[in-house]
């Protein structure tokens, strides 16, 4: 297996089991070592997107709420 895919289910499922068929070329035990960096390159965006998005951030229905009372409209909320 050469290079890797960008989302890490579909990547290290296949290199989990050519390692499991005995597979020699298999992208996890042959010391290329390139079978991280789908993984943490999305668990780290991830990180650090919740991380830029959410600090006094709120979601958008809470801002819409508060833009609607700001304006003395009422809007009808479904409970969760």
């Amino acid at each position: 297996m050469h290079g890797y895919a960008i989302n890490p289910a579909r990547d290290f499922g296949p290199r989990l089991f050519t390692v499991v068929a005995g597979f020699k070329n298999n992208g996890l035990t042959d010391g290329t070592n390139v079978f991280w960096a789908p993984i943490a390159g999305s668990t780290l965006g991830g990180l650090i997107g919740a991380a830029i998005l959410r600090p006094g951030n709120p979601p958008l229905s809470d801002r819409a709420l508060a833009i609607a009372r700001r304006n003395g409209q009422q809007i009808a909320v479904p409970a969760l």
